[in-house]
């Protein structure tokens, strides 16, 4: 696996969607959410505007060959083009230190970057703090409200939230992605409008009669 920076991800994602249209096979990305015991996936649709939940992943850490096999099925149901990988900030002083938790991912990474069953993805990471607030609470919202009428007991609750965070990180990838992509498109469209529109250095030219 190769790293990208998260921005380039979505625009190689995009180039390769576009390059690919009439095949009508859209390249997906993967949300990575590492846990200590297992990995919790998220996958965007095949217009890659949403995010929805895969099952998780029980971490093998003495033989990670099998965990490359369960990808590669993964990545060809989904036509996967990369990964998005979530790194841990909660800053709550009662939990493990948040750099020693994005040191493990970091390691976990390294090791599936060494695959050759792997060869040819990017990845990217997207941290925590990067989420936005409000769509957080209409997350939880929704689920908590969907939770009082499940009679869900408060630890099966918490594990069920905890499998949806690589839902809530990749969809806020893809809305900044998209969002800073739109920005970008209206930039250069207003740069090459005033270079069109622009009077060339001879139009500036006054003659005798003009004075």
């Amino acid at each position: 696996m190769k790293y990208v920076e998260p921005l380039k991800l979505y625009q190689e994602l995009i180039k390769k969607n576009t390059i690919s249209l009439w095949l009508s096979k859209w390249h997906r990305l993967i949300c990575l959410d590492i846990r200590n015991e297992c990995l919790n996936l998220a996958v965007s649709n095949p217009s890659n505007t949403i995010a929805m939940p895969l099952c998780s992943m029980h971490r093998q850490e003495n033989d990670i060959s099998l965990m490359e096999d369960k990808f590669r099925t993964l990545i060809s149901d989904y036509n996967v083009a990369g990964f998005i990988v979530r790194l841990p900030s909660d800053l709550n002083p009662t939990k493990p230190n948040p750099t020693i938790a994005k040191q493990k991912v970091g390691d976990f990474v390294k090791e599936l970057s060494k695959s050759r069953k792997l060869r040819g993805l990017m990845y990217a990471y997207w941290d925590d703090l990067a989420t936005l607030k409000g769509m957080d609470f209409a997350f939880k919202h929704h689920v908590e409200f969907m939770f009082e009428h499940l009679n869900l007991s408060e630890e099966m609750s918490k594990e069920i939230m905890d499998k949806f965070a690589a839902t809530r990180v990749l969809q806020a990838y893809l809305d900044c992605a998209k969002t800073v992509g739109e920005i970008n498109k209206e930039e250069e469209y207003f740069a090459r409008h005033l270079w069109v529109e622009c009077p060339k250095g001879d139009d500036l030219m006054l003659s005798e009669s003009d004075l």
